[in-house]
C-alpha cells in the first residue's frame, strides 16, 4: 500500500504540472513534495523507462533546480514548456497587444537582445524589455506572425528556429533562450541576412 501511495503522489504531482502547462500556467510545485517524489523515484526511474512508462530524460543543466530535475526524471522538459508558453503569449500579442502576458513569462531581471542592425539592441531588466515589446507590437498588425519551425532544448537553454512573416515578406532567424524557475530569463534573437 505504501508503494502504491507513492506512485499516486508522483502521478498527481507530475500530471498537475502537465495540466498547468497545457493551460499556460507556470506552476511551481511544492518543494517538499518534489523532494519526496524524487527520492522515491530515483531508484526505479530506469525500470519505469525500460517499460515505456516514462519518456527519455531530456538534457539538464548541471545546476538545474529540483523541480526541473524531477520533471526530467519523468521525461518532461520544463525549459521547453516555458519557451512554448512564452511563444504562445508572444503570438497572441500580435492580435491583442497584451505585453503583460508576454512579460508574465519572463523573470524580473530578464534580458532581450533584438535583431536591430548592425548587432542588435540589448534590453536589460523588466522595464527595458517591456518598453522594447511595446515598441515592437505597436508596429505590427494581425497579419504579422512568427512561425516556429524547430525547437530543441539543452538543459536550461532552448533554441528556436523561426520565420517572421508580414504582408509582402518574411525573414528567418533563431532565438536562444535561457530559462530559470519556469520563466524566460534571456532571449537573444539573431536573423539571417
Amino acid at each position: 500500500m505504501a508503494e502504491y501511495l507513492r506512485q499516486l503522489a508522483a502521478d498527481h504531482l507530475v500530471h498537475a504540472w502537465d495540466l498547468a502547462t497545457a493551460a499556460g500556467v507556470n506552476l511551481r510545485l511544492d518543494t517538499g513534495l518534489v523532494a519526496a517524489v524524487a527520492e522515491w523515484f530515483a531508484p526505479v526511474e530506469e525500470t519505469y523507462r525500460s517499460y515505456g512508462m516514462v519518456a527519455p530524460r531530456p538534457p539538464l543543466a548541471r545546476d538545474a533546480e529540483p523541480q526541473a530535475r524531477l520533471l526530467a526524471m519523468f521525461g518532461r522538459s520544463e525549459a521547453l514548456a516555458t519557451v512554448e508558453r512564452f511563444q504562445a503569449a508572444f503570438d497572441a500579442a500580435f492580435d491583442d497587444k497584451d505585453v503583460d502576458a508576454v512579460m508574465a513569462c519572463m523573470t524580473g531581471d530578464c534580458v532581450f537582445e533584438s535583431t536591430a542592425p548592425p548587432d542588435g539592441e540589448r534590453h536589460a531588466g523588466a522595464g527595458a524589455v517591456r518598453a522594447a515589446w511595446e515598441k515592437f507590437f505597436a508596429g505590427t498588425t494581425v497579419e504579422h506572425r512568427i512561425v516556429a519551425e524547430e525547437r530543441f532544448d539543452a538543459g536550461d537553454r532552448v533554441a528556436v528556429r523561426w520565420r517572421y512573416e508580414w504582408p509582402g515578406g518574411h525573414v528567418r532567424g533563431v532565438d536562444l533562450f535561457v530559462v530559470r524557475g519556469g520563466l524566460v530569463a534571456e532571449k537573444l534573437a539573431y536573423v539571417k541576412g
